[in-house]
């Protein structure tokens, strides 16, 4: 290409003046871009600041990337319609004799120095990471029991009024206390009130996300990029740390409430990772938790085991390093869906006879008798004369559009099935499906009994269980249909959904009950409710037994295996 190239320079900021006075002779800028609202509209160096979208208009022949998020910003821009071949990060541009520093570089080392400064002020400060939470219960905390009993500690995703992660707990503490009717098992929770009306365990302590990560406050649990950075840094204190506590030194670079958990840690016979879809890309900060928890098992000597798990739909090399890193040494992962989580442990060299495909911690969990059930129904006011469908309608991760037209498309589906002659009943699995329910209440023709709220999973799962047949998109309402004999159709419109109700679907030979993203929008989505009415759920029964044949295998092997008075 002859004569200069117009160049728009993405980043209103220092890192864009630096690149801008560095360009080559060949590159003459026009504009500026940047995603702050507040600076487009404005002037910089004499050149317009402009949003992505106005930028494009220009026809720029290059758009540099000046910012330490290059990768991201180049994927906002070819969504907006930039053509790859026209972006540049800036570390490729060759400037007037110098090279700049590279991206990863840059940002390496401001998240390091951000995150030491951040970290010193807090462990320097004497704010409390728990003042946030109302009440913490009485009996809290862990008590002074038998060290000859089987102690066991539990860590998982529940704690966030997600009913499906709360039948998952409440499974796994039934099943060790069946197993073994002495066992103390204490329980790992970002909501200890919350947890210990709900479930039935000798003690409750806050989970490392809270003690570690500073979820309830202001710690970068929720803000990805703070995150990063700061559990590199964290990394290290906990792990030099639970070392100088093996060897009984007197050392540790852990707050009191930090080496809480490590301590704990130490004081159990097994931590129990139990079930759920947290070991994921999709749920990064959870996965790199539980990861590193894994690691102060390794360090501490402390066996651990899973149960129940997705695991895979990785968004970066990180991701895989680290999950690899924290299962390496399990002496048990169950996985809940048949091959799918398998393969991509495979893939990031997981692999062995430790590792079983089997199914959700809450497959064969408890419901509420049918007359309590029928009882509440009828007074919220659902005829049980006529046969229902049970419709969860969850939103999670789509962009605005794609919300919309989903939101429509699950609506006319929710009127073929009103119009085949059953009553629509709608069940929210956690709090935000409340006004996703609201949504499609607003949307369909036909009438919807919307019930309220409620973490019960007892009676969440006794509900489905007098269904004709469940509709969902979310992942627990499959479970517990398939553990009541009930017919479901689960929708997937994305990777994170298709990767876990698939893989719970195959595991009772049901794979022909997914709507995924290619035929939801298809007329197949109105066959296949067709042909679910017709059906029933006894081709599942054999692989129904199996699970309960194998249901305390991972519980009893561990009892087995265990060496006394460890």
């Amino acid at each position: 290409m002859s004569g200069e190239l117009k160049i728009v320079v993405f980043g209103a900021s220092s890192g864009g003046c630096f690149a801008l006075k560095r360009l080559p002779k060949s590159y003459e800028p026009i504009a500026f871009a940047d995603n702050d609202v507040n600076k487009q509209g404005e002037r910089m160096l004499g050149l317009p600041i402009l949003s992505a979208e106005s930028a494009l208009d220009l026809g720029p022949d290059r758009i540099v990337v000046a910012s330490m998020y290059a990768e991201e910003i180049s994927q906002q821009l070819i969504a907006l319609g930039y053509s790859s071949e026209l972006i540049e990060q800036v570390e490729t541009v060759r400037t007037k004799g110098v090279w700049l520093l590279p991206r990863r570089l840059v940002k390496r080392l401001l998240g390091y120095v951000g995150e030491i400064v951040w970290g010193l002020k807090s462990i320097a400060s004497s704010h409390d990471p728990f003042v946030h939470n109302e009440q913490v219960m009485s009996n809290v905390g862990f008590k002074t029991t038998n060290r000859e009993c089987l102690r066991i500690l539990i860590t998982g995703g529940y704690g966030y009024g997600n009913v499906g992660d709360e039948a998952q707990l409440s499974a796994c503490i039934t099943r060790w206390k069946t197993v073994d009717r002495n066992c103390h098992v204490s329980v790992f929770t970002p909501n200890p009130e919350y947890t210990d009306a709900l479930h039935d365990a000798e003690a409750i302590e806050w989970a490392p996300r809270v003690a570690w990560f500073r979820a309830n406050t202001i710690g970068p649990y929720d803000d990805s990029r703070r995150f990063r950075w700061f559990f590199h840094l964290l990394r290290i204190r906990v792990l030099v740390s639970a070392w100088a506590m093996k060897r009984h030194l007197p050392f540790s670079l852990c707050r009191s409430y930090e080496q809480r958990i490590l301590q704990l840690v130490m004081d159990h016979n097994l931590l129990h990772v139990s079930g759920g879809g947290f070991m994921t890309g999709m749920t990064r900060s959870r996965l790199w938790e539980n990861s590193l928890l894994m690691n102060v098992c390794q360090v501490l000597g402390t066996p651990y085991m899973l149960t129940g798990q997705t695991i895979g739909v990785f968004g970066c090399k990180s991701d895989k390093r680290i999950c690899r890193k924290g299962l390496k040494k399990a002496c048990h992962i169950g996985l809940r869906d048949r091959g799918v989580s398998e393969e991509a442990l495979k893939k990031i060299g997981i692999h062995g006879t430790h590792v079983v495909s089997g199914c959700d911690d809450a497959l064969l969990g408890e419901k509420l008798s049918k007359e309590s059930v029928c009882e509440s129904l009828s007074g919220a006011g659902v005829s049980l004369t006529e046969p229902f469908v049970v419709i969860n309608f969850h939103e999670w991760g789509q962009s605005e559009g794609e919300k919309a037209q989903i939101l429509g498309r699950f609506g006319e589906l929710c009127d073929h099935v009103a119009g085949r002659g059953f009553r629509l009943v709608a069940i929210a699995m956690t709090p935000s499906d409340v006004e996703s329910i609201r949504l499609l209440r607003g949307t369909i023709e036909s009438d919807l009994h919307v019930l309220e709220y409620s973490p019960n999973y007892r009676f969440v799962r006794g509900a489905i269980a007098l269904s004709s047949f469940v509709l969902t998109m979310k992942h627990h309402p499959v479970i517990f249909a398939q553990g009541e004999g009930v017919p479901v159709l689960a929708v997937a419109l994305d990777d994170y959904y298709y990767h876990k109700n698939l893989g719970a679907l195959r595991n009772l030979r049901q794979d022909k009950n997914l709507l995924s993203k290619e035929n939801f929008y298809s007329n197949s989505a109105i066959s296949k409710i067709d042909q679910l009415i017709d059906e029933t759920a006894e081709d599942s029964v054999e692989a129904l037994d199996h699970f309960r044949a194998q249901e305390f295998q991972p519980y009893r092997a561990f009892i087995d295996t265990r060496p006394m008075g460890s």
